[in-house]
């Protein structure tokens, strides 16, 4: 487990409750529970002008389709039964931050699933 540190203008705000945790027991359950060989989860963050970004990715093994069900998921307007712990997180962020506060699924560079998400910088949230 890798945990950057949070960007010295990001310690003192405040956001959504239960927004990382999620995303690293899936992870986990979902990534390298099974896996063979050493696994890893890297929480990262990139900070600019307009966003500060989470990412939270692993190196498990993804396949297209797990990939294209989650950003399936991703893009529903509505809960779904199943995997509903990242539909939470992306309503959790876009209650908070509004249409700005985006979840983004895509692959790693070690092959697992990388989630960003993206928290405006100009707003302090609502929730």
């Amino acid at each position: 487990m890798e945990f950057e540190e949070i960007p010295s203008r990001w310690r003192d705000r405040q956001i959504p409750k239960l927004i990382v945790q999620p995303l690293l027991e899936n992870a986990y359950q979902h990534g390298l529970e099974d896996r063979d060989g050493p696994g890893f989860i890297r929480v990262g963050f990139i900070e600019n002008e307009q966003f500060l970004t989470i990412i939270v990715e692993d190196n498990g093994d993804l396949t297209d389709e797990q990939l294209a069900k989650i950003n399936g998921l991703l893009a529903k307007k509505q809960s779904p039964g199943e995997n509903a712990g990242l539909y939470n997180v992306k309503r959790r962020i876009q209650l908070y931050f509004g249409e700005e506060g985006v979840m983004v699924a895509g692959r790693s560079l070690s092959g697992g699933l990388r989630i960003e998400l993206r928290l405006p910088t100009d707003k302090q949230g609502g929730e």
